[in-house]
């Protein structure tokens, strides 16, 4: 009748192996003399997951239907591997070589619910719908280190470590779409009003080999917090010029508000910018089964919290790395220029294409000691690409 229900559950498990070699070499710019350095990995993770998710949707009348889903996924991984560094300096001589052993094991939870509303207008075709949102991810690992020195580094750390992690994000997100055909085109008009909260904590303990006792190790050990608010309006209008001709041009403008807490070093920063993302695209149909398409459109990608997140973060003994809060999104704008046609069952599309992207998020790496490397963001230079594509299906 008005009631329908519909679901899914399941499971999961495999196993990956890897191994892999960083050779690095240390040029002095003044003499040419040349300082080295080597370290092999290898690795063995299971993961196990699982997961469920249902819906209901129930008719309100003719033109009403209200929605739930929920859905709820789960995962866990379980890690060996061993890490072997070696170095010497301009002279050959042998400064670090020792053996890091890892065991790792890390729990992963996600849900969402949702809540929404389609009504159909009084007109043919024309359409409302709203979207409540509420989803959340949570991330904890458990990591223990043993180092097995026979020549020991100046930087290097005590010979058992552990490391905990906490990643966690909560979305909430309220979107309405609507859609309303005319003689002349369709138009499509359509908001969205969303929170973004995330936590990024870091806790590094070192521990006493006769006791075991485990104290906090303030260098290494970090808490970010993250809030990003975005408020967008977009609206499409497509139309046919003739029989032949068809044109679609839209315009989304999107305010994003951060607001950046680094706890552990008492740094607040914030953010704000307004973005204008446009598009427009034209067709023209050559026959029955083939058309002409040209379109260009422009689009952004923002930073992540860990892009953005200032602390120096230890990754092991020769790399460290940080995030800036002074990014802003990458820019990128595309030309497409594109023949669509069908030769019997078979659909094929050929694609010319240009791109350009500006304010890359790009990483830079520099060495903040003798030995130890610091890999960081920011915005830098620029990318063009271009192409021609072809598929068939």
């Amino acid at each position: 009748g008005r009631l329908s229900v519909q679901g899914a559950l399941f499971g999961r498990r495999d196993s990956r192996g890897s191994s892999g070699e960083t050779t690095r070499d240390r040029i002095d710019p003044a003499t040419g003399a040349v300082a080295s350095s080597v370290q092999s990995s290898t690795s063995e993770n299971d993961t196990e997951s699982a997961g469920v998710n249902g819906s209901l949707n129930y008719n309100l009348g003719e033109k009403d239907v209200v929605s739930v889903k929920a859905s709820f996924n789960a995962n866990r991984q379980d890690g060996l591997s061993s890490e072997r560094y070696r170095g010497t300096d301009a002279s050959g001589a042998v400064e670090s070589d020792y053996l890091r052993s890892t065991v790792r094991d890390t729990d992963n939870r996600s849900y969402s619910l949702s809540a929404s509303l389609d009504h159909k207008g009084e007109l043919p075709g024309e359409i409302f719908k709203t979207d409540l949102r509420l989803s959340g991810t949570r991330g904890e690992g458990d990591t223990r280190y043993a180092s097995d020195y026979t020549v020991r580094p100046i930087n290097s750390s005590d010979p058992l470590t552990r490391q905990d992690n906490l990643n966690e994000t909560r979305i909430i997100d309220f979107t309405g779409d609507y859609e309303r055909p005319g003689e002349a085109g369709v138009l499509k008009l359509g908001y969205k009003v969303a929170r973004n909260s995330s936590v990024i904590d870091t806790r590094f303990l070192d521990v006493d080999p006769g006791t075991l006792f485990e104290t906090v190790n303030p260098a290494r050990t970090n808490r970010f917090e993250l809030v990003d608010t975005t408020l967008a309006l977009y609206g499409t209008y497509q139309m046919r010029l003739g029989e032949k001709w068809g044109v679609l041009g839209g315009l989304r403008t999107e305010y994003t508000d951060l607001d950046m807490d680094q706890v552990t070093t008492g740094i607040k920063a914030g953010n704000h910018y307004l973005e204008a993302i446009p598009s427009a695209f034209l067709t023209y149909d050559l026959s029955d089964s083939t058309a002409l398409r040209l379109s260009y459109a422009h689009r952004i990608r923002r930073p992540g919290a860990s892009d953005l997140n200032p602390f120096v973060i230890y990754r092991d003994e020769t790399n460290v790395s940080s995030g800036n809060p002074d990014l802003m999104p990458t820019e990128s704008d595309s030309l497409e220029l594109g023949v669509e046609t069908k030769l019997g069952n078979i659909e094929t599309n050929v694609r010319l294409y240009a791109r350009r992207d500006t304010d890359l998020i790009s990483e830079r790496r520099y060495f903040i000691s003798d030995t130890v490397l610091l890999t960081t963001r920011e915005n830098a230079g620029s990318s063009r690409s271009g192409g021609l594509e072809f598929t068939f299906s």
